[in-house]
């Protein structure tokens, strides 16, 4: 592999690690996001996931980290200082994450780090987690901000205010969502309430939910969508992918029960997108407009468009 990159890759993989020990971050970051758009290899992705952690990106560090899996679980110590970074940062729900993900079986490191944080920060974790536990107050773009501090509690007490969160009636759909993947990552099982829209008032299973928002049935409708719209249209498709984002979003972890006909599901998106009158033939595909219409009037009602 190493013979078909140019010379310049390797001279810029010298320069961002010079600017790390020269302590640039501010200048490392970009030249790694800009190598890595341009060589996902694995040299590029640690300098990369390097730098995010430097800058306090911790959760995108831990997304770009899973693109080398293998790589870094055969790579003991290197998993061990992302890791350590992790815990040093308080950042305990993403070291579950990726001690589950990796199945690192560190459990007993990320407990103890928790254990010492709790210790001594006694009334931060408190606040934050009442913070939290109230998310439903605040604008839609702040409850994202919360939760994502919320990734910096222990995880016990992640879960115990998430719990009201899911079942706030005034918290975005979307938000709810992401902290049930958040829990489903994190390794997390049981049951937990969820309430909303477009999900049922009762336990969802987190072990039987997708770790994927956009879960098999979206990815069924994607390719439905790619060969009538993305491969002729990319304007369209661009517009498509935001449509399914929001969908997914709204209606995980029950797209399955709740699209019973992916290809019905994509041929209606199609119609919207032509702006065509939507027609359905059956039963079924009318049940399904309506749910998208549902959808429509309830991301305008939140977004306002």
């Amino acid at each position: 592999m190493n013979s078909k990159l140019p010379e310049w890759y390797f001279q810029e993989l010298e320069q961002i690690q010079a600017n790390f020990d020269e302590r640039q971050i501010d200048l490392a970051l970009p030249r790694a996001l800009k190598l890595y758009e341009q060589y996902q290899t694995f040299d590029a992705n640690k300098l990369l996931v390097h730098a995010l952690l430097l800058n306090g990106e911790d959760d995108v560090a831990v997304s770009y980290l899973t693109d080398f899996e293998h790589q870094y679980q055969v790579n003991t110590a290197l998993i061990a200082d992302v890791l350590n970074t992790l815990l040093t940062h308080h950042a305990f729900v993403l070291g579950w994450q990726l001690n589950y993900k990796l199945d690192l079986q560190k459990d007993d490191i990320i407990e103890t780090a928790e254990q010492s944080y709790q210790l001594s920060n006694a009334k931060k974790i408190a606040e934050l987690t009442r913070k939290v536990s109230s998310v439903g107050t605040l604008a839609l773009e702040e409850q994202s901000v919360v939760l994502k501090q919320a990734k910096y509690l222990p995880l016990s007490s992640y879960r115990v205010a998430v719990q009201l969160v899911l079942q706030d009636p005034d918290v975005w759909q979307p938000v709810k969502s992401d902290v049930l993947q958040t829990l489903k990552l994190a390794g997390v099982t049981g049951s937990i309430i969820v309430t909303g829209k477009f999900q049922s008032t009762g336990a969802v299973k987190l072990a039987t939910i997708p770790a994927d928002i956009q879960g098999p049935i979206f990815q069924q409708i994607k390719e439905v969508l790619w060969k009538k719209v993305g491969a002729i249209d990319p304007v369209q498709w661009q517009i498509a992918e935001k449509e399914l984002f929001l969908q997914s979003a709204y209606l995980y972890p029950n797209a399955d029960q709740i699209i019973q006909d992916p290809d019905v599901w994509a041929e209606l998106l199609v119609q919207k997108l032509r702006g065509e009158r939507l027609a359905t033939n059956n039963e079924s595909a009318e049940k399904l407009l309506n749910v998208q219409d549902q959808l429509d009037q309830k991301i305008h009602e939140d977004l306002g468009f």
